[in-house]
């Protein structure tokens, strides 16, 4: 690493020995971004509740061009609701992920506007998902199984 430091100050006379690891630590960062972005992409099933079960369905289209997702959550009946979440960027090295709510279709989603879900990975194939309302009065915690493309 000392010989491309050397040679790369005198043929550019602008990257120093510190601007270099800053880059490689910055190109790596972006990396990891777009990899954990790509590990949601997906549709995700699981169900909610034990008598009558709702069956719940998250789907989260690729990455855009700066590799961020947007999940959008569907909830059968009887509630037959739509929660469309904030594009945001996954970092695989924290344990959970954020998505403030962007916006809902109305009916039982209503009650989670101006809230946010919380995603825990539990492996490649699972991930608990609790859905919070503004308040975090409401909350809502289940586990979707990532289905087969």
């Amino acid at each position: 690493m000392q010989v491309i430091r050397a040679d790369l100050r005198r043929q550019r006379g602008l990257i120093t020995g510190v601007m270099l690891p800053a880059i490689l630590l910055a190109g790596a960062m972006a990396v990891a971004a777009q990899t954990g972005s790509e590990d949601l992409v997906g549709q995700w099933e699981g169900q909610l509740g034990s008598g009558r079960p709702v069956q719940v369905t998250m789907t989260v289209a690729a990455p855009d061009d700066s590799g961020r997702v947007a999940p959008k959550l569907f909830y059968g009946a009887p509630r037959d609701c739509r929660i469309d979440f904030q594009a945001a960027r996954v970092d695989p090295a924290q344990p959970s992920i954020y998505f403030g709510i962007d916006k809902v279709n109305g009916g039982y989603c209503l009650q989670f506007f101006d809230g946010y879900m919380m995603i825990a990975f539990d492996g490649a194939t699972r991930m608990s998902v609790t859905v919070f309302s503004k308040s975090e009065t409401l909350k809502e915690t289940f586990t979707l199984q990532r289905q087969e493309k």
